[in-house]
């Protein structure tokens, strides 16, 4: 008996498992990039990626590399 409702389980759970990760998953992960990670890149630093297109690096008249922040228009 204990088998038998093992394999229930099993054959309920694996199928709702699929459609929560089918269904759930992306909206969730949508809704986390709009509304909590920009909230807390001020609280996080550490945490905050930078993006390549922030800063520019540029080298001077004496070969020296400078990185500028670039300001969006």
């Amino acid at each position: 008996m204990p088998i038998k409702s093992f394999g229930i389980y099993a054959g309920i759970i694996i199928p709702v498992n699929y459609f929560l990760v089918v269904m759930l998953f992306p909206p969730a992960t949508i809704l986390y990039e709009r509304y909590i990670y920009g909230r807390f890149s001020k609280c996080f630093n550490c945490c905050k990626k930078e993006k390549s297109e922030d800063k520019v690096k540029r080298i001077d008249g004496e070969g020296n590399e400078i990185e500028e922040e670039v300001v969006p228009e």
